[in-house]
C-alpha cells in the first residue's frame, strides 16, 4: 500500500494533512491507530473503517469520518483507486472547546472524546471542505483562514452528530443486517454517482425490497436516498469545477444531469452559486468571496 501524508497547514490551533491511499489490495490492512482524536473528510474515492470484526463505517464524500485517539482500526478499499482525504488534528484546547457546546461530557472521555464514528455531511460542509483543499494545495490560504475554515468544519460536523437521532432498537442481528444493506447500497451510489438508479433497480441490486430500502437508509443514513446520490454527484461536480478547466456542460452531461441548464440548477440548489460563478471565484483567489459564498451556503 501506498500512503502519503503531507502536511498543509501546521498551528497551535489545528494540524490539516492531505493524505492519499493507494492499495495494492481490497482486504483490510494492518492494524492503525490515531496519535490524537481527528477528523477525516474524504475527497475522493472510498475506503472503509473497520473496528474489530462487528462494526465498520463507509467512508466516502458524504460523510465525515472520526478517529478517536489510541483506537485500533483497520482499512480496507472495497473499491478499485484508493482514496484521498483532508484530516484535520484540532490542538486538545481547541477541540474542547468546541465540544462543549454539544457534548459537555466530553472532557471525561480522555480516550474517546468522539461519540460518533461519522456523520452526514451537508452541501455546505462538502463545499467549505473542498475549497479548504483547493486553497491549501495551491497554497493560497492564508493561515488565519485555514485555522478559522478548520474550527468550522469541525463545530459543524460535531452539531450534525450532535443531533443524529439513536439508532438503537430491535435486535442486534436484525440491525447489523440493515446496517450491512444500508453500506452496500453507499458503495454502489458512491463508486459511480454518475449512473442513473430506480429505486426497484438499487432494492434488487442489494437484495432486499424497495420500502424496506428506502425507509432503512433514511434511518441510517440519516437522508433519503435521492439526497444521498446527489450529494455524491455534487461532490464530483465540485472537483470538476474548482480543478479543471473542462467545458462545464460536459461535465454536467457526464455526471448524469439532462442538460447544462438541468446541472447548473442543481448546483445552484446545493451551493447557492452556480459553476460558472464559483469556478471564476476560485481562479482569482478571492478567499472574502469564496468565503462570503460558503457562508451562504
Amino acid at each position: 500500500m501506498s500512503l502519503t501524508a503531507r502536511s498543509a497547514h501546521d498551528s497551535a490551533i489545528a494540524c490539516i494533512r492531505i493524505v492519499d491511499c493507494r492499495p495494492d489490495h481490497a482486504c483490510s490492512g494492518p492494524e492503525e491507530y490515531a496519535t490524537a482524536p481527528t477528523l477525516v473528510l474524504p475527497l475522493r474515492g472510498i475506503f472503509v473503517k473497520h473496528h474489530g470484526t462487528q462494526t465498520r463505517v463507509i467512508a466516502d464524500v458524504c460523510h465525515g469520518i472520526f478517529f478517536n485517539a489510541n483506537e485500533p482500526y483497520r482499512v480496507s478499499h472495497p473499491v478499485a483507486g484508493g482514496d484521498q482525504c483532508l484530516s484535520i488534528e484540532p490542538a486538545r484546547d481547541a477541540l474542547l472547546e468546541v465540544m462543549s457546546t454539544h457534548d459537555a461530557s466530553a472532557s471525561d472521555r480522555p480516550d474517546a472524546i468522539f461519540s460518533q464514528t461519522h456523520v452526514p455531511l451537508s452541501a455546505g460542509m462538502m463545499a467549505t471542505r473542498k475549497s479548504l483543499w483547493h486553497r491549501l494545495a495551491r497554497r493560497i490560504a492564508a493561515p488565519l483562514e485555514a485555522d478559522e475554515t478548520a474550527l468550522q468544519l469541525l463545530a459543524a460536523t460535531l452539531r450534525a452528530a450532535s443531533t443524529r437521532p439513536a439508532t438503537s432498537g430491535g435486535r442486534h442481528s436484525t440491525e447489523s443486517r440493515h446496517r450491512d444493506i444500508v453500506d452496500a447500497t453507499k458503495l454502489v451510489l458512491a463508486s459511480d454517482p454518475a449512473q442513473e438508479w430506480t429505486l426497484n433497480a438499487l432494492a434488487k441490486r442489494v437484495h432486499t425490497s424497495p420500502f424496506h430500502l428506502a425507509r432503512m437508509f433514511r434511518r441510517y443514513a440519516g437522508m433519503p436516498l435521492h439526497r444521498y446520490h446527489l450529494l455524491a454527484r455534487m461532490a464530483a461536480a465540485l472537483d470538476e469545477v474548482l480543478d479543471s478547466s473542462r467545458d462545464l456542460a460536459t461535465i454536467g452531461v457526464e455526471l448524469g444531469f439532462s442538460s447544462h441548464s438541468h446541472f447548473t440548477a442543481a448546483f445552484r440548489r446545493s451551493f447557492c452559486v452556480t459553476p460558472s460563478e464559483l469556478r471564476w471565484t476560485a481562479s482569482v483567489r478571492n478567499a472574502a468571496e469564496m468565503r462570503k459564498i460558503l457562508t451562504a451556503i
